[in-house]
C-alpha cells in the first residue's frame, strides 16, 4: 500500500490513540487498524465530511453549464409541443430533461454527502504529550489506555498492510480546523494537499488536535445511486506501530495490573507506563531540600 503524507505532515510527529481497556484488546485481537466512514461522526459532529457552504456552492455550479443547456433545451422543446401533440418519443424527452432540471438540487446533495461522508478515515490524537481532555473524551468512566507512536510507524505499518483491491494508494494529514462562518475564507484555506472532505473540521473541535489516515471506499458511477459506505479493517502488525502504552491517572491500581495482564497476554515488548498526568507536583518545592 503506497501512503502518502500531506500538509506538511512529518514522520517523527507523535500520535496518540485514547481507548477503552476493551478496545485496546479488541485492536490487539484483531491485528488491525478500524477505519470509519465519516456518517459514522454524525451525531458527535453533523458537520463532517462537510466543507463551509460557499465551498459547497462552488462545487454545484460546476454544473451550471450542462442545465443551463437542459434549461434551454426544455424552452426549446415546449416551443415544439404544439406541433408535436400525441408523440410520444417527443413528450418522453420532455419530461425527462424536466425532471433533469427539478431533480438537480437533491441529486447533488445526495451524491456530494456520499462521496464526502463514505471517505474511511482512522484517527489520532497529534501532541508531543498526554491530553487530560482526550482522557476524558475517550477513556471509559475516566478508564482507558492511549497508544503512543509516530506517524512514521504508522505509515510503515500501514505500507506493510493488506493490500486493497480497488484502490492502491492512503493518505495522512492533519486536520485543519476553520470558522465556517469566516467570509474571509478561500478555497485554498480549506484544502490539504488537495484534499477537503476528511481533514476539515469546525473551530469549536480543535481540541481534537487530529491526524487521520484515509482513503476513498470502493465506489463506482454505476453503483452512486445506492452506495453506501462500510467500515473497513486494514490488517497489519499492530506491535510495529505500538511505542509506548499508557494507562489513564484516573485508574487504580487493580486496573493498572489489569492492563499488564493483557501486555503479557499478547506479549506486547513495548514499554507500559503510569500515567503522571496527576502526580509529582511535589516536585515544584524540591529546592527546598537542599
Amino acid at each position: 500500500m503506497q501512503v502518502e503524507l500531506i500538509g506538511g505532515l512529518t514522520e517523527d510527529t507523535t500520535i496518540w490513540r485514547y481507548m477503552s481497556i476493551d478496545k485496546f484488546i479488541n485492536l490487539l485481537e484483531d491485528s488491525g487498524l478500524f477505519f470509519s466512514p465519516l456518517s459514522f461522526y454524525k451525531k458527535t459532529d453533523p458537520f463532517e465530511g462537510y466543507p463551509p457552504a460557499f465551498v459547497i456552492k462552488l462545487m454545484y455550479s460546476i454544473g451550471d453549464k450542462f442545465y443551463e443547456d437542459t434549461q434551454k433545451n426544455i424552452k426549446h422543446l415546449e416551443n415544439l409541443s404544439v406541433t408535436q401533440a400525441g408523440n410520444p418519443e417527443f413528450t418522453d424527452a420532455l419530461i425527462r430533461f424536466k425532471s433533469q432540471f427539478a431533480e438537480r438540487p437533491e441529486k447533488f446533495r445526495k451524491t456530494f454527502t456520499q462521496l464526502t461522508k463514505g471517505i474511511l478515515v482512522n484517527c489520532w490524537y497529534g501532541g508531543v504529550c498526554e491530553s487530560e481532555a482526550m482522557w476524558k473524551l475517550y477513556g471509559e468512566s475516566n478508564k482507558g489506555v492511549a497508544i503512543r507512536s509516530t506517524v512514521g510507524k504508522l505509515k510503515a505499518a500501514l505500507e506493510t498492510a493488506e493490500q486493497l483491491s480497488w484502490s492502491n494508494k492512503m493518505f495522512i494529514g492533519k486536520v485543519k480546523y476553520l470558522d465556517y462562518a469566516d467570509a474571509s475564507l478561500t478555497p485554498r484555506d480549506c484544502m490539504t494537499g488537495g484534499h477537503i472532505a476528511p481533514l476539515l473540521k469546525r473551530n469549536q473541535f480543535s481540541h481534537e488536535n487530529e491526524i487521520r489516515a484515509f482513503f476513498v471506499p470502493n465506489i463506482s458511477y454505476e453503483t452512486l445511486d445506492t452506495f453506501e459506505s462500510e467500515p473497513y479493517q486494514m490488517n497489519m502488525d499492530i506491535s510495529d506501530l505500538i511505542e509506548e502504552v499508557y494507562v489513564s491517572p484516573y485508574v487504580d491500581v487493580s486496573y493498572a495490573k489489569a492492563v499488564r495482564a493483557v501486555f503479557k497476554r499478547y506479549g506486547l515488548q513495548c514499554q507500559l507506563n503510569e500515567s503522571d498526568l496527576l502526580t509529582g507536583e511535589e516536585q515544584l518545592f524540591d529546592f527546598l531540600k537542599v
